[in-house]
């Protein structure tokens, strides 16, 4: 752990660390990470769901401005030596210190310096599919009440920080059951329960605040989705033309054609127009005093889909690709071929865990590229980081093999 906080302290002389430098002294927090940040300096603990509470603690740990960095450095720093430490004992070999390579990837400590909360949401990710698989593997090891109590807090966080963790309701209970249901190695119906019941009971307790307070990104979604459809060449306008009308008197549709055909595949990475005061405004599409309600709107666009299928389909996989084809260590690409091959390797080595916890987070990737209302590569970056570790788990696997044979 300390050799990782060392390689996490020391990255200020890379050349991406050097530019956030340069962006914190004109004021390091922006955006949604500023209005996180203020919710929690006023005590409003409730904001991006969870994720103000993440500031708060952080300043109840340092009260300073900085805290919530300070504090996420600690967390990247104590989650991979963590991972290396399970590494280094399950296999028994040093080949475990090879991960801490990762730290040296431009997206790896970039993000850790970074406080949104897909940064959080990722770091917080491998802690727990991490342990659940290592406690599965080691079935000599004993695991308490608390330990099932803990990792249901965390999977119940990463189930509504974001939209696209829903899923972890069910496989997060399938990992659960796998690891910790069981007794010399076989599950037993009474631990199941055991199990279960604590988990779906902490599940709902988080939950509940997320449903009260509301999630607020579904009309940024449903505006990504009319701007990137309109996008695609093979789009029928005629079959939905009464939903254009409508969907028309909320998005001015002649601007969005000229920011698609200026902008092109450039226009999926943002949200620009969005943005009233972005190149004088000449991009801005919503109407003034629009006459239909933004759930009007909402709806309009789903009966597109509807009549539109494929079209949104291949919007969505142009979003995708806006995010991840940079020709650098942040391609998406690439994680995305490793984590088919962890997939192919579960199913080969008939590992339950693996197979569980590598199709979740493909059905992960895939929620994501259909709900992102822009192309950011940091809503992947929870794939990106499980790919990278998981594969050199999976080489280590191989190699060790390949000596005892």
């Amino acid at each position: 752990m300390f050799i990782c906080v060392a390689v996490f302290c020391s990255v200020g002389s890379f050349p991406g660390v050097r530019d956030i430098n340069k962006r914190a002294r004109g004021g390091y927090y922006t955006g949604d990470e500023k209005n996180i940040w203020d919710a929690a300096v006023r005590l409003y603990p409730f904001f991006f769901v969870y994720t103000s509470e993440i500031f708060l603690i952080c300043f109840f740990i340092f009260p300073v401005v900085m805290a919530p960095s300070i504090v996420k450095i600690a967390v990247c720093s104590f989650v991979f030596g963590y991972t290396i430490r399970r590494i280094k004992r399950f296999y028994k070999t040093d080949l475990a210190f090879a991960l801490y390579g990762l730290c040296l990837i431009r997206p790896v400590y970039e993000m850790g310096i970074r406080v949104h909360r897909m940064h959080w949401y990722g770091i917080l990710y491998l802690f727990f599919v991490v342990k659940v698989y290592f406690d599965s593997k080691e079935e000599d090891q004993t695991y308490t009440a608390w330990t099932v109590i803990f990792l249901s807090m965390i999977s119940a966080v990463l189930t509504v920080l974001r939209r696209e963790g829903m899923y972890l309701f069910v496989f997060g209970a399938v990992m659960m059951v796998l690891a910790y249901a069981k007794d010399k190695g076989i599950i037993k119906r009474k631990l199941i329960y055991k199990v279960l019941i604590p988990f779906v009971l902490i599940e709902i307790l988080f939950y509940i605040p997320a449903l009260k307070n509301g999630f607020g990104e579904k009309s940024t979604t449903y505006r990504a989705y009319f701007v990137h459809m309109l996008g695609e060449k093979s789009f029928d306008r005629a079959l939905v033309a009464e939903e254009l009308r409508t969907a028309d008197q909320f998005m001015n549709i002649e601007i969005i054609d000229k920011y698609n055909r200026d902008l092109g595949i450039e226009g999926f990475a943002d949200c620009m127009y969005d943005w009233p005061g972005w190149r004088d405004g000449s991009y801005y599409s919503f109407r003034p005093h629009s006459a239909v309600s933004s759930d009007e709107f909402a709806k309009s666009v789903v009966e597109i889909i509807k009549k539109e299928p494929v079209v949104f389909a291949k919007s969505r996989i142009r979003a995708f690709c806006a995010a991840a084809y940079r020709a650098d260590s942040y391609n998406l690409f690439l994680p995305l071929f490793m984590l088919i091959i962890i997939m192919g390797y579960s199913i080969l080595k008939k590992d339950k865990q693996l197979k569980v916890i590598s199709s979740g987070v493909l059905i992960h990737t895939g929620i994501t590229a259909l709900t992102m209302p822009a192309s950011y590569f940091k809503y992947f970056y929870q794939m990106m980081l499980f790919s990278y570790f998981f594969i050199v788990v999976i080489l280590i696997d191989l190699h060790l093999n390949s000596k005892a044979h």
